[in-house]
């Protein structure tokens, strides 16, 4: 197989399943670039995530749409911001045993090539389990790079990414708290314009992807207290993963305990 070859391949599939997990993420002051770049990164580190991905410039250009017209400089400006917000990125989970709040790095390191515009990273331990794709069954969803190239705009990228973790099942509610957060929009923010000029230009434009796709404003009053999505279920991911039910609490205990080791041998290394 030559160069050409490998490359190509490596391009394909672009739809990769990651654990729900994944929407725990923090990434607080992403630009729809930023957003771009980690879905590409997130890709190639699910597809080995134990190991230490390079990414030539070329599939990062192609991945994230990074066409010829963005020069090297542009291009090099847009991956260092990405990786300087990344060192500040943390995954988040509850730890029922302790009554804590844990976040953790998601990256142990990333570097660029300023001459070749080459990006290597490594997955923290915790990464890896967020991006384990090799198990097929409930608790999972998945990201597409293709269909991530073809949206347009920061908060339609961000409801995307939501809205495919819920793919098997066509709901998906969401506090208008959390919805603030996760857009990264101020909880002061115009009720009427995050409705007219994000929420709504949002769904018409996710209409494609996840059909009969509608969203309720869930009411409390005449306060807005969370928002309802509906739309039918993604039959080819439903084929990939059975739709995963209330975890157990052996199911929680586990995850945590899976989550703590990782913590504790990720230190030892480290010292």
């Amino acid at each position: 197989m030559n160069k050409k070859e490998k490359k190509e391949e490596g391009l394909l599939p672009k739809e990769v399943l990651v654990k729900n997990f994944f929407n725990s993420i923090n990434i607080k002051s992403f630009k729809e670039k930023d957003i771009d770049i980690f879905v590409a990164i997130t890709y190639k580190i699910a597809l080995s995530p134990n190991k230490e991905i390079i990414i030539e410039q070329e599939e990062l250009r192609k991945l994230t749409g990074m066409g010829e017209n963005v020069s090297i400089s542009v291009y090099n400006a847009h991956v260092n911001e990405l990786l300087e917000k990344l060192q500040g990125s943390t995954y988040v989970y509850f730890n029922d045993k302790t009554n804590e709040k844990v976040y953790v790095n998601i990256l142990e390191y990333m570097k660029i090539n300023v001459v070749t515009g080459d990006v290597t990273i490594k997955a923290t331990p915790f990464f890896q389990e967020i991006l384990e794709v090799n198990i097929k069954e409930g608790g999972f969803f998945s990201i597409d790079v293709n269909l991530n190239l073809i949206l347009s705009g920061k908060y339609t990228k961000i409801i995307s990414l939501m809205l495919q973790q819920w793919n098997n099942f066509g709901r998906f509610y969401i506090s208008k708290e959390k919805l603030y957060e996760k857009l990264q929009l101020s909880e002061k923010a115009n009720v009427k314009y995050v409705n007219n000029e994000i929420i709504m230009p949002a769904v018409k434009q996710l209409g494609k992807q996840f059909i009969d796709l509608k969203v309720e404003k869930m009411k409390k009053g005449r306060s807005i207290t969370g928002y309802l999505f509906t739309f039918q279920t993604h039959k080819k991911i439903a084929e990939q993963a059975e739709p995963c039910s209330e975890p157990s609490l052996q199911d929680i205990e586990k995850t945590t305990s899976l989550i703590d080791e990782n913590i504790r041998k990720y230190f030892e290394e480290v010292k």
